[in-house]
């Protein structure tokens, strides 16, 4: 069995779940026999692909930059001229490459249906072509139930060619036990993961640290990844005299993890996710979970995280307060959501996309 899987995503995002998602079926698929799963060939990547031969052996690594997209349109054109597969597995929506895809059977992944439900944060909608695509494809895979829900709500027509298969957790995040680097009786520390802006609600955060700081207790936030604060943040922050509370930092995943482990909680304040990979990243590390209160959340980590109301910073505060409080209330949370995150390995992941893929090529 030949699959390709083009080389959108790999062209452009310098990092993120969904280049991630690919990469690890990509490696799993090079474990079993019988399959030959490639980035279709093409010269471009950034660096969210390593080097190596099971990615490319031949590829040049490209910044992530308006040069980019300029590199994609020469991948685009060698997939043209490259051999037709068994089947194609698209990484994205860009409208451009589905007459390509439309020469063999073509399956898609749907991460989330967030413009679709969001439009007021997407002025320009960067799943345009999605639409096009859903039609197109012969099996649409769904990360989770409610991006399935989500889906269907709109696209109702469609619930015969869709499936639910969840992400895996690398085995990095839970190779080494938490080994908390902190002094006791240090401050409260929390983790935020990703970017901040529009549905990542991220501003409920701040708020939530504002009320705390008032009631006389102080913790430290830091925000993983993403970009630098905003004015809008900085702003907010002088107002609530809590900047010395807030760090930011750009980091590699090494980095990522000694955070974690050096931290007391992982907080989300998402109004709407497709997954949540960093939730299992989190779990995964033994690091307690306090989530939004929306239904992916739930789908993902169910009894074994804490939640909010992710409108009300008052309830947040209230759910940090309580733990800062009484701390040996984290301890369940440590031990019951590491074994959670064991149960999501990309081993079970692929399989069930492999099914996937039998499936459509005996309909033939």
């Amino acid at each position: 069995m030949r699959i390709n899987l083009d080389s959108q995503i790999f062209a452009y995002q310098s990092n993120g779940g969904i280049s991630r998602y690919f990469l690890n079926l990509l490696e799993q698929a090079s474990k079993v026999q019988g399959i030959s799963m490639t980035i279709s060939p093409s010269p471009f990547f950034t660096r969210c692909v390593p080097t190596g031969p099971l990615y490319g052996s031949t590829a040049i690594h490209i910044p992530h930059n308006r040069i980019s997209f300029f590199a994609d349109s020469i991948n685009r054109e060698i997939l043209g001229f490259t051999k037709v597969p068994d089947l194609y597995h698209s990484t994205y929506y860009d409208g451009k490459y589905l007459r390509l895809l439309k020469r063999a059977k073509h399956v898609m992944t749907v991460h989330d249906m967030i413009p679709e439900d969001y439009p007021q944060y997407f002025p320009v909608n960067p799943h345009k072509a999605k639409a096009e695509y859903l039609q197109a494809a012969s099996h649409i895979i769904c990360v989770s139930e409610f991006t399935r829900e989500r889906l269907l709500h709109y696209h109702p027509d469609l619930q015969e060619k869709t499936s639910v298969i969840h992400h895996g957790v690398d085995d990095f995040w839970n190779q080494n036990p938490p080994n908390p680097v902190k002094q006791q009786n240090s401050i409260f520390r929390i983790v935020f993961i990703g970017r901040r802006d529009n549905y990542k609600n991220f501003g409920v955060l701040i708020e939530a640290v504002g009320l705390l700081h008032e009631a006389g207790i102080g913790v430290e936030v830091i925000a993983l990844g993403g970009s630098s604060w905003t004015n809008k943040e900085r702003e907010r922050l002088e107002e609530l005299r809590i900047n010395a509370n807030f760090h930011q930092r750009k980091v590699s995943d090494l980095e990522m993890r000694q955070e974690m482990n050096r931290s007391d909680l992982f907080v989300s304040t998402s109004l709407s996710e497709g997954f949540g990979l960093p939730i299992l990243e989190a779990m995964s590390s033994g690091l307690p979970t306090l989530l939004s209160d929306i239904p992916v959340s739930r789908e993902i980590a169910g009894d074994s995280s804490l939640y909010f109301s992710p409108k009300s910073a008052e309830d947040l505060a209230r759910n940090i307060m309580n733990l800062v409080h009484n701390p040996t209330l984290l301890k369940p949370f440590k031990v019951s959501t590491s074994k959670l995150a064991l149960e999501y390995s990309w081993k079970t992941t692929f399989l069930k996309t492999f099914e996937v893929y039998e499936k459509i090529l005996h309909s033939m």
